[in-house]
This record gives structure tokens, C-alpha cells and sequence, in this order.
């Protein structure tokens, strides 16, 4: 076990523990949610090996009222087990390296990078400014070229975006005065990566570069509550999804000209990551105070949530072919952790 500390207006402890990589198969047929594990975590990040699905990285949220720590865990069994990668902050976002699975991102509040799995890390912020007050919120991915990335600031006196050429190793600032709000969504067209979105607090604004970052205009969504969420369909690039804080969520159809608002019961305020089913478009998962289906375009949205309990928030969610996993929030005594279920 090795300590890795990390000095940047705060300190954070973290703990690195080296996983050994087991063949095992994912789970059995599964028709309804099933946890899996970390019952005593917040889970707010999850992302599936995808050379080895029983490989599953999650990162939790810390709750420094509750003396809980933030923290990212590793399976290499399909969640029968766990093991501690690092200690401290709050995990956003994970991302696998699809041409290297051995390189690893987690947004903790900085950056970190591994290269080996999991087993050692490196922060990577080398031109982003981040403070007791301004964390790194959002972090994307080029899906055809794996250096590019995109980091999204946030904090009381708002924030930025930052992009890297060369994985991580040094960031520039591209948001300039327009995304000055916080960026707390990002989402990069999969056919025209010129195409980048980013989604902001504050006057919840949604913003769209043609230009892969150099400049930013107001996509037709206007200002809404704080844009949580923002996805590109992956095969009809020109739908785009985007969920504003307690204004709903809404669908454009020509690349963010105009919207549409869902059906979502008034109950449904927040809204924390979508997903798309890979052998279906159209067969969307939304992760809000539970998880809601639709599997056509402009079907209803169904709730999904047989074997997880209502009422407490699912943070994120992750698919791997046709598995399905959901993080959720530790509250009111009930488990937090991780569920699976196969989806068709």
C-alpha cells in the first residue's frame, strides 16, 4: 500500500492498492435491479473495462458530515469484490482509454491518470486552476481520438473549460468569457467531434462549439436551471438531450436549434447521466430519483426501477453491451452502492 498525497488549497489523502485481474464472466440473467456492493458509499461514477466487463471502476462521493471520505473502488470479479484504489476528494467521472485500457481518468475534483489499471496514479492539472472553491466538475473524451479531452470548472464564483491534446499532460483554457458560469456537462458529438457541447450552472446555459472549443454560442434552449446533463445521439447526431435542474428535461432534433420538453412527473427536478443501449439508439436510461426507460423515439418514459428502491437518487449509470449498472446515493439509513440487470 502506497500514500499519495496531493497539495492544492486543500489536501487530500490517497490510498493505492494494486488489483490482480481475474477471468470471470458477468453477471447471470438478471431481470431486475441487483446490488452488488459498496452499500455503505454514494456511488457517482462508474465505468466498465471494455476489453474486460468483469472489470468495473466506481467512484464515490465523500460526506464530510458523515466522516466519509470520497473514494475509488476496482472489481475485477463483477462486483463480488472491491478493492480501494484512492482516498479522497469526490469521484465524477470515469473514463477508460478505448484504444489502451490500462490508462484510466478520475475526476475527483482535480484530474487523476493511471497507466497501469489502477495500480499507480498521477494528477494531471497542469493548467487547469482549481481552489478550495473551484473543483473540476465534467470530463470528456474525443471518442476518435483518446488524447483529446475536455475539463469543465465549477465553484461559488463559477468556472471554465479546459482542453488537453496530449492526455491530460497539459490543459488550455477555451471557455473564455462564455462558459465564465461553470461547466458541469460536457458531451462531444461521436460522428463531427467538432462538435462539442457544454452545459453550465448559474443562468443554466447551454452552450455548443462547431469548432472543437475555439468559440461558443447559445445553443436555442435559453436559460434554464442548471444544465446537469447534456448527451449526442450516438448514431443520429443530430438529437441532442439535456436535463436543466428544476425545469425538465428536453430534446432537440436539429442539432440544438429548438427543444422539446419530456413528459417527466413534476416530481422529477434533478437529473445525473443517460445512457444509450449500444444495439439501440432509441432505448435511452436516465438517471434521476430512480431510473427511467424509453425504447423508441419519442416514446413515453417508463420508470425502471423493479428491485431498487424510489426515492433516493441514482447518481449515474454505465452499460456494458447488454448489462446495466446504477450508483446510488447513501441516505435516511437506506444502503447506497452499486445494482445491475441485463436490459434486451
Amino acid at each position: 500500500m502506497k500514500f499519495f498525497m496531493i497539495t492544492h488549497f486543500i489536501l487530500l489523502t490517497f490510498i493505492m492498492i494494486s488489483c490482480k485481474d481475474n477471468s470471470v464472466e458477468p453477471p447471470s440473467a438478471i431481470e431486475q435491479w441487483k446490488f452488488i456492493g459498496l452499500e455503505n458509499e454514494t456511488v457517482t461514477a462508474i465505468a466498465v473495462d471494455p476489453i474486460y466487463p468483469n472489470i468495473i471502476y466506481a467512484g464515490t462521493r465523500y460526506d464530510y458530515s458523515a466522516g466519509i471520505n470520497g473514494k475509488l473502488f476496482k472489481s475485477t470479479d463483477s462486483g463480488t469484490t472491491w478493492d480501494t484504489l484512492l482516498v479522497g476528494g469526490g469521484y465524477r467521472s470515469i473514463l477508460i482509454d478505448p484504444s489502451n485500457h490500462n490508462i484510466i481518468y478520475a475526476a475527483w475534483g482535480g484530474i487523476m491518470k493511471s497507466y497501469d489499471g489502477g495500480k499507480t496514479w498521477k494528477p494531471i492539472i497542469n493548467g487547469i486552476y482549481i481552489s478550495y472553491e473551484r473543483r473540476v466538475q465534467s470530463l470528456a473524451m474525443n471518442p476518435k481520438n483518446p488524447n483529446v479531452l475536455y475539463a469543465g470548472t465549477e465553484g461559488v464564483y463559477g468556472g471554465t473549460m479546459y482542453k488537453s491534446y496530449n492526455g491530460g499532460l497539459h490543459w488550455n483554457e477555451i471557455g473564455s468569457d462564455s462558459l465564465s458560469d461553470g461547466v458541469v456537462s460536457i458531451a462531444i458529438d461521436p460522428i463531427d467531434t467538432n462538435n462539442v457541447y457544454a452545459g453550465t450552472a448559474w443562468r443554466g446555459i447551454l452552450w455548443k462549439s462547431s469548432d472543437a472549443g475555439s468559440n461558443w454560442f447559445r445553443t436555442g434552449l435559453g436559460e434554464t436551471g442548471i444544465v446537469d446533463i447534456v448527451a449526442v445521439n450516438p448514431k443520429q447526431s443530430n438529437i441532442i438531450y439535456a436535463g436543466a435542474r428544476f425545469e425538465g428535461f428536453f430534446t432537440s432534433y436539429n442539432l440544438g436549434k429548438t427543444w422539446v420538453k419530456e413528459g417527466f412527473p413534476d416530481s422529477v427536478k434533478s437529473w445525473f447521466n443517460i445512457q444509450f443501449n449500444p444495439t439501440n439508439e432509441f432505448d435511452l436510461y436516465i438517471a434521476s430519483f430512480g431510473v427511467f426507460n424509453q425504447k423508441c423515439n419519442t416514446c413515453l418514459w417508463k420508470e425502471f426501477n423493479e428491485g431498487i428502491e424510489d426515492n433516493l437518487a441514482v447518481t449515474v449509470l454505465a452499460i456494458s453491451k447488454n448489462v446495466l449498472y446504477a450508483g446510488r446515493t447513501r441516505a435516511y439509513g437506506k444502503k447506497g452502492g452499486i445494482f445491475v440487470r441485463y436490459i434486451k
